[in-house]
Order: C-alpha cells, then structure tokens, then sequence
C-alpha cells in the first residue's frame, strides 16, 4: 500500500476542501464583478473624477478594475480550484471515468461525511480515491502559495 505523499496540515487541509465547497460562489461573484465592469456606461464610474478627457480614460479605468478583480483573493482561490480539477484524474484515458472521478472528488468535498464512495461506481478502491483528494487538496494549497 503506497503512502501518501501529499499529506496537508489539517487546518490546510480543512481551508482547501472550504474552498472547493465555495467555489460556485466564488466564480458566480467573479463573472458578476467582471461584468459590472465590462457593461459599465461611460458616465457611470466608480469613484473617478467625471472630468477630463472621459473617452480615453474609460479603457485604462476598466483595465484598472479587471486588473483588481483578478488579483483579488478570491479570484486567487478560485483559479487555484479550477487547475487542480484539471488536473483530477489526468493519468486515466477514459473521459467518462474521469469525469466519474471528479464529480465525485467535488462531492467528497462537499458532501463530507456524508459521501458515499460505493455510489459512484468508480473503477478504483476506496483508499486510492481518498489518496488522489489528498492530492487535490494539496494540488489546491500549491497553486495558492504559488500565486
């Protein structure tokens, strides 16, 4: 039996499988700040002087506030979820079973004690699929210290 070589510090541990419960959130509120931004009028501005030249400055203010948007923790977090589900399951050939996989990866997280891991009929043992969410988890708290 392999040991698990992406063992997390729980409190690391806990704060990934958060992220992963939040992450609907998390993108629902970042395509709603984005498009704020993207579908603002000319006159209406976010806390910028209303003078000047207008035309020009309407392109660098929204390139200003994407750039905010993107750098924002959350946006952080929710990328850093997005690259490890790419990454679930990437050694297996068989689309389906990968997306069997992730939806179940996903649902672990959500659901808790309260996953089933018979119910999804994955073509793995129990502790080969609790070995790939530790690499999830830790997949998830490297993109974030790396960002």
């Amino acid at each position: 039996m392999p040991q698990n070589k992406y063992k997390l510090p729980e409190p690391v541990k806990t704060a990934c499988i958060a992220y992963v419960r939040d992450y609907k959130r998390l993108l629902y509120e970042y395509n709603q700040k984005r498009d704020i931004v993207l579908n603002a009028q000319k006159n209406v501005s976010f806390g910028s002087p209303s003078g000047g030249s207008g035309g020009n400055s309407e392109p660098h203010s929204k390139t200003i506030k994407l750039d905010d948007i993107e750098n924002h923790l959350d946006t952080k977090i929710m990328r850093a979820v997005e690259r490890a589900k790419l990454l679930i399951g990437d050694d297996i050939c068989d689309d389906g079973e990968r997306g069997k996989l992730r939806e179940a990866m996903i649902d672990c997280c959500k659901d808790g004690r309260r996953f089933i891991f018979r119910y999804y009929g994955l073509d793995m043992d129990k502790s080969t699929f609790y070995r790939r969410r530790s690499k999830f988890l830790y997949e998830i708290a490297k993109n974030l210290k790396e960002n």
